[in-house]
């Protein structure tokens, strides 16, 4: 007896569970898990991962595919996080358990039966690049939203991107990161917004 599993149930308990930590609101989770079946994905980053909450919905539509991976990179470390913040938010991260956050992370992706699709790598976004190749399908930004930070992960990671590949942007209702958007807009056609409680703009690749 065959039967079908139905990934986007399973995606939504997650997301509505408020143990799964991150800001990831369902409209958009269902947007990543589409786009990583619609594009036939065979390789997804997201930088900024935190409790996992995004990265789920990348994991289970490359679980869907059946040969697509998907790397999630975040460093887990006060340094990076709290790099070019000031106020309320650097009072926020700087309170963060982040070691804790990364189990927490960890065990979503158990939870989610994707520890043979996800792989959390543990390092900044610049560490990173060395170990990531130029055949990027989906790519997800979401790391530190700082003017600095939103422009070299921008700037670093959009060449690793296959032309035709989807860039998804996150919290573009920051100004910080409205220059990382301008360089987005040369190179990219925006295709989308996903409006829930900030904004994160679509892309595809040129």
């Amino acid at each position: 007896m065959s039967y079908t599993i139905d990934y986007k149930s399973n995606l939504m308990a997650l997301i509505n569970d408020d143990t799964v930590l991150g800001w990831c609101q369902p409209e958009k989770a269902i947007d990543l898990y589409d786009r990583v079946v619609e594009e036939e994905a065979k390789l997804v980053v997201e930088l900024g991962v935190f409790g996992g909450k995004s990265l789920v919905a990348l994991g289970l539509g490359a679980k869907k595919l059946g040969n697509c991976k998907v790397i999630g990179i975040d460093p887990w470390k006060h340094d990076d996080a709290l790099n070019e913040t000031d106020g309320a938010n650097r009072d926020w991260w700087a309170a963060q358990d982040l070691e804790a956050v990364y189990h927490q992370a960890k065990h979503v992706m158990n939870r989610a039966m994707l520890s043979g699709v996800v792989q959390l790598m543990k390092r900044n976004s610049v560490d990173a690049l060395e170990h990531i190749g130029d055949d990027i399908d989906v790519l997800h930004i979401d790391g530190n939203h700082s003017e600095w930070d939103s422009c070299r992960d921008v700037l670093n990671w959009l060449p690793k991107v296959k032309p035709g590949g989807v860039i998804y942007m996150d919290d573009e209702d920051w100004v910080s990161t409205k220059k990382a958007q301008e360089f987005l807009a040369s190179k990219c056609t925006k295709i989308s917004t996903i409006k829930t409680t900030n904004e994160c703009g679509v892309y595809r690749k040129n």
